[in-house]
């Protein structure tokens, strides 16, 4: 009774087993009428789904759709389930509507007749089976994002007489690993190359004069560009995050260089920087490897946070034509002396700030403004003296050099500001003389309760009223009066 019981059981579930097992069949299988599916894409150009190629065919253009929706009533819902494997594109057509094949996730091979002269932006944008490309001859213009997130794509040829690469073009393909510009080529759009990290040498072709923001950053397998005699402007972030560029020629033709232009390669070495070229914000800033920085003689302004974070760079020599260094110019680089040169009158808003193995500075005998937290955090700063000329020094300048043990302030001091010095915790002798009384000697030195001698000179009244009540270190105060 319980084995035959037991035995219709077993029979039911394996009929049920191979009822679903047909169902799946069923769904997932080719449909016979698939050689039949078809419909139009232009008014001359017919499509043709069957065994996963797509077939374009006829003459002329396809439609010119705005969006990817708006090409669902031709394509149906097939193009969004993975039915597509291959696209061939037949001669006699002309161009590729934009958006055309967008998102065909699947789609792995592409064929182009030489028919087609114009490719649609976004044609083929985040198809991340697609591995190969061979784009056809009188194709002049690689439009926006045509092959953007392409994961899986690896090798594109180009068209020899190729002009342009529009925006976003190859924007995150992060397995293409070279690509060899044509001649012909005279721009390439913002993002084109994007995050390709696995490009690992460009050529730039002559006659290009310029390349646009963003083009190759973020490309960090990058470890060599080739930039031509013709070039004039490299856009902001252009080859930011590049951390393989080693080295770097920028030729005299070069006239201006975008913010963040280098920013973040961290594997440069060595540069040249030129009176020449007009460097924008931040152009080289975090290229925590470069050692050897020559500035040319006529350069006369380092740019705002031109080599910050530069880390690695532990010598400068600045020529004499150097009037200004700008806010944040070298903040967190890894000077360890500094000698401005004479005609230097402006160093700017936290200039040098957190250079924290900066020991000395010598500064110019003339009349300098030197902004606020210039110099904050040098910590290993041992000994200063400013010149006796007229000087300028903002609000905190020089707060937290915890080193400092010696300070010299001249008479001829022009402005000291609040807080000047704050926190120079290792403070032991002071000299201050002249005008800079007429600050708060409290809050030019707050924090430095360390002073073992302070030699003051001027009216001593303006020091005020108990200035002196929380220096419990300080054995003697000289005033010169």
């Amino acid at each position: 009774m319980n084995l035959s019981r037991n035995h219709f059981c077993l029979k039911t579930m394996i009929h049920f087993t191979l009822l679903l097992a047909l169902i799946g069949i069923l769904i997932c299988a080719p449909r016979a009428d698939a050689a039949a599916e078809s419909g139009k894409c232009g008014d001359n150009v017919t499509w043709t789904l069957e065994d996963g190629t797509l077939t374009i065919a006829g003459t002329g253009p396809m439609f010119n759709w705005t969006s990817a929706s708006s090409r669902t009533e031709t394509w149906k819902s097939w193009c969004y389930n993975g039915a597509v494997v291959n696209v061939v594109i037949e001669e006699g057509v002309t161009s590729v509507a934009p958006y055309a094949f967008s998102g065909f996730r699947t789609l792995a091979r592409v064929s182009f007749p030489q028919s087609v002269t114009r490719i649609g932006k976004c044609a083929f944008e985040n198809c991340s089976a697609l591995t190969d490309i061979v784009l056809p001859d009188e194709l002049s213009a690689i439009e926006e994002s045509l092959f953007s997130q392409c994961h899986s794509l690896k090798n594109v040829v180009l068209p020899q007489y190729l002009q342009q690469i529009g925006a976003s073009a190859f924007l995150f393909c992060e397995n293409l690993t070279g690509i060899a510009l044509p001649e012909s080529l005279y721009g390439i759009g913002t993002d084109a190359f994007r995050g390709c990290e696995s490009l690992t040498w460009v050529d730039i072709p002559e006659g290009m004069t310029l390349i646009s923001d963003s083009a190759f950053s973020l490309c960090t397998g990058l470890s060599g560009v080739t930039l031509p005699d013709s070039l004039r402007f490299i856009g902001n972030s252009t080859f930011s995050g590049c951390s393989g560029i080693e080295s770097l020629i920028i030729p005299d033709s070069v006239t201006k260089i975008g913010d963040y232009a280098f920013s973040g390669c961290t594997g440069l070495t060595s540069l040249a920087v030129s009176k020449d070229i007009s460097y924008g914000n931040s152009a080289f800033s975090g290229c925590i490897s470069l050692r050897k920085l020559t500035i040319s003689d006529g350069v006369t302004s380092i740019g705002t946070s031109m080599f910050s974070g530069c880390s690695g760079l532990t010598s400068l020599t600045f020529p004499d034509s150097v009037t200004e260094i700008s806010p944040s110019a070298f903040s967190g680089c890894g000077l360890t002396s500094l000698t401005f040169p004479d005609g230097v009158t402006e160093i700017g808003p936290s200039a040098f700030s957190d250079c924290c193995f900066l020991t000395g500075i010598t500064l110019p005998d003339r009349e300098i403004h030197i902004g606020s937290y210039a110099f904050r955090n040098c910590s290993a700063m041992e000994e200063l003296t400013i010149p006796g000329s007229s000087v300028s020094i903002d609000n905190y300048a020089f707060i937290g050099c915890t080193s400092l043990s010696r300070l010299t302030l001249p008479g001829t001091i022009k402005e000291l500001g609040s807080s000047a010095f704050q926190d120079c915790t290792g403070l032991r002798h002071a000299v201050l003389t002249g005008n800079e009384l007429k600050s708060d000697v409290v809050t030019v030195l707050k924090n430095t309760e360390s002073i073992d001698t302070l030699t003051v000179a001027g009216d001593i009244a303006n020091i005020g009223d108990r200035v002196f009540e929380k220096w419990n270190s300080l054995a003697n105060l000289i005033h010169r009066g």
